[in-house]
């Protein structure tokens, strides 16, 4: 049997790897991540007027409460601003500025 046909180790993965998206790839031009992700829920969720709590995070995206903070930690350390606020219940609602506001 002959291995003359076949691609070994790194640049067979390479050649097989799917191209980007045009919707990944203009997302990131803009420096934001594709739609359809849950981070990209999850900054759509706090860049809304009303904000959003952990609670109603962690029901939307499927995650633990642990994992809402872990998230909100990692827009932190990527830049964004992430503010909390107690709402009426004295619960935290915890809102994003927007990317052209942020610095002003």
């Amino acid at each position: 049997m002959s291995t003359d046909n076949k691609t070994t180790g790194r640049a067979a993965s390479q050649s097989r790897a799917k191209p980007k998206r045009a919707g990944a790839q203009k997302a990131a031009a803009a420096g934001r991540p594709p739609a359809s992700t849950k981070r990209a829920l999850l900054i759509g969720m706090l860049e809304r007027a009303e904000g959003a709590s952990v609670a109603e995070i962690g029901q939307r995206l499927g995650w633990l409460p642990h994992t809402v903070r872990a998230a909100l930690t990692g827009l932190r350390h990527a830049g964004r601003e992430v503010t909390r606020r107690k709402d009426a219940e004295g619960l935290s609602v915890y809102r994003l500025a927007r990317p052209e506001t942020v610095g002003r």
